[in-house]
């Protein structure tokens, strides 16, 4: 399976407060997936460790073993790797899923990219984005 690239973005209105998330895939620069929904009342932390799970899924679900994934939250990306202390117990047990998720890729990254940079990929049209 080749490598597929996956931008996730989770946001709320408030915080807590109305919440979304917003995942796309790419491989070979064609987009494969998109997908975009509201997740009722969440943390903005809650809804981007959503939409990093939704992609994860996604790739497994469609035997995608090799992915890179973007996304613009430090805090989230951090925790993944595990520098950086799980303090919440909402976040903690969110992470633990990713941690589950992630053993069963043959080859996984995780990477930051600017919001703008993120939001672009996100909304842009088929096609119409590079790595960083």
């Amino acid at each position: 399976m080749e490598k597929i690239t996956i931008f996730v973005d989770g946001c709320s209105i408030n915080n807590p407060g109305y919440s979304g998330i917003g995942v796309v895939g790419y491989k070979n620069d064609e987009q494969i997936f998109c997908l975009s929904c509201s997740i009722g009342i969440a943390t903005n932390n809650v809804a981007e460790y959503r939409a990093l799970i939704e992609g994860l899924d996604f790739a497994l679900e469609n035997g995608h073993k090799d992915i890179l994934i973007y996304s613009d939250n430090m805090l989230v990306i951090e925790q993944v790797y595990g520098r950086w202390k799980l303090k919440n117990e909402e976040l903690k047990k969110l992470c633990q899923i990713v941690w589950k998720l992630k053993e069963r890729f043959d080859k996984f990254e995780l990477k930051f990219v600017p919001g703008k940079i993120n939001k672009a990929h996100l909304f842009a049209e088929r096609g119409a984005r590079k790595d960083y």
